[in-house]
């Protein structure tokens, strides 16, 4: 069985949506960071979240894995 334990990336360059990507994480689950502490996901930047907001909605953005 194949393996990957990347679910999601966090960085504050575009550079490393890029890497992400190569290492096979899907852009909708890559967050970009600001100066500001304010959370984009790189696939929709006009997308802002903050921490509180991914805290709140952490089911939508991490769903559990169901394991067979």
């Amino acid at each position: 069985t194949e393996n990957n334990p990347f679910y999601a990336g966090f960085g504050n360059r575009l550079s490393d949506v890029t890497c992400y990507h190569i290492v096979g994480i899907n852009t909708s689950r890559v967050f970009i960071i600001n100066q500001l502490g304010e959370i984009y996901l790189s696939n929709k930047q006009s997308s802002i979240l903050s921490y509180k907001k991914l805290i709140d909605e952490i089911s939508e953005y991490f769903p559990k894995l169901i394991s067979n």
